[in-house]
């Protein structure tokens, strides 16, 4: 068995703990950049949605503004209203999906709830029968609701 110099031994050391906190700070911002990309993909998904909500929006105004509706308009217009409705749940899952994920922690939180804080209030005041509980289908909204809004 050789001895090894104890400076030699100290450097090493000193070695393997720069490589250890470049590591660590190489996985912290790796994953603060995968949650940036989840937290860009449920912003491109809420902004889409919210976009067909708003192109349906315009259309069901234009026609519901008519009087004297043909026939072939007030089906339009049920289509239409059918076409708003599930709108609204693209952008409602778009939502429950970010939600879930902020709950998982899997994407950036405080970036999340800046974007997000009042649309989530406006959403579960505009549609109440969509979030009482026990039947919703949108539990993650309806949590983020309760923790951000309403008082402890």
């Amino acid at each position: 068995m050789t001895n090894t110099p104890f400076w030699l031994t100290i450097i090493s050391l000193v070695f393997s703990l720069i490589a250890i906190v470049i590591s660590c700070a190489a996985y912290s911002a790796n994953k603060r950049s995968s949650k940036a990309a989840l937290l860009h993909q449920v912003k491109n998904s809420v902004d889409s949605a919210k976009t067909q909500v708003e192109n349906v929006s315009m259309k069901l105004a234009h026609l519901s503004a008519k009087s004297g509706l043909t026939q072939d308009e007030g089906q339009e217009l049920a289509n239409l209203k059918m076409i708003f409705d599930s709108s609204v749940e693209k952008v409602l899952n778009a939502y429950e999906d970010g939600c879930q994920k902020y709950e998982a922690d899997l994407i950036l939180r405080d970036e999340f709830k800046k974007s997000y804080f009042e649309d989530i209030r406006e959403y579960v005041a505009k549609f109440p029968e969509k979030f009482s509980p026990p039947l919703t289908r949108y539990t993650y909204i309806t949590k983020l609701y309760t923790l951000w809004h309403k008082p402890h």
